[in-house]
């Protein structure tokens, strides 16, 4: 049996750049992107300083994305492990 690949069910925005994510194996976890985010000088990323598009996230193919084309995607397991990083 293949163990189950790790994917985010839901998420909602909390506060600042903090999000809650749902996970598929019923873990939930608050994940603050903000470090991230406000320590970037990478435009396609410091877009998202902007808190009203940080708030326009989706979920796709398991994972939470930011803008039309995936312009800010996190490895999953950064996000599970709350460990994002540069």
């Amino acid at each position: 049996m293949e163990p189950v690949r790790l994917s985010i069910i839901e998420a909602q925005y909390v506060e600042r750049y903090t999000l809650r994510i749902l996970f598929n194996d019923k873990s939930t976890k608050h994940v603050d992107f903000g470090q991230f985010i406000l320590s970037s000088q990478n435009s396609l990323i410091t877009k998202f300083k902007d808190l009203r598009r940080f708030k326009r996230f989706k979920i796709q193919d398991g994972n939470v994305v930011w803008g039309k084309d995936w312009d800010l995607i996190f490895p999953i397991e950064q996000i599970y492990n709350n460990h994002i990083v540069l």
